[in-house]
């Protein structure tokens, strides 16, 4: 077998390259500029400007490929979803985000998280990540000045629109020589 030489490797991303621009789909990639925590510890990153990219998506893996890069599946409900980006990607990492646009005007776009990196040792021509659905969620409220969750006023009670079926202890009851 024969020695892989600078010259060759990058003709093999250059294949690469073609192949992910005739097979595969354009996507818009972001990486993080800056990232900070949530009193959650959840990370909220700050994301660049989209890059476009054309990028191989693999749905559903064999199971072969998925041993040959060490993750086991025992069920077919396990197969992670798989992408092939080029090796010059800039700021390649993990919490990175891949965007699928939208093939329709009724579709959306989809985003995916990069979970975990990978390459093959041997001839490596791109790197394949693992890929996580990004769901929408709705904006956390920090700002709490204007909601009250400790107590009940007493305006808010039931009984507050009929003062005479109210008594001072503030307990609705009949009397027991009152008639039904």
């Amino acid at each position: 077998m024969g020695q892989l030489t600078n010259k060759d490797s990058r003709l093999f991303r250059s294949f690469f390259k073609e192949a992910a621009k005739l097979r595969g789909i354009k996507v818009f990639y972001r990486y993080v500029n800056n990232y900070d925590t949530s009193i959650h510890a959840e990370f909220k990153s700050k994301l660049s400007e989209p890059i476009e990219m054309n990028v191989i998506f693999i749905e559903n893996p064999k199971v072969t490929t998925l041993r040959r890069m060490g993750w086991v599946s025992e069920t077919p409900d396990d197969k992670p979803y798989l992408v092939q980006v080029p090796m010059d990607t800039p700021n390649l990492a993990t919490e990175c985000v891949i965007e699928i646009p939208p093939f329709s005007e009724f579709a959306r776009a989809r985003k995916f998280k990069i979970t975990f990196i990978t390459t093959l040792l041997e001839y490596p021509d791109c790197f394949t990540c693992m890929l996580a659905p990004i769901f929408d969620t709705k904006e956390e409220n920090n700002d709490y000045s204007n909601t009250n969750y400790n107590h009940l006023t007493t305006n808010d009670q039931p009984d507050n629109d009929a003062p005479d079926n109210r008594n001072d202890s503030g307990y609705n009851y009949l009397k027991i020589d009152e008639k039904i």
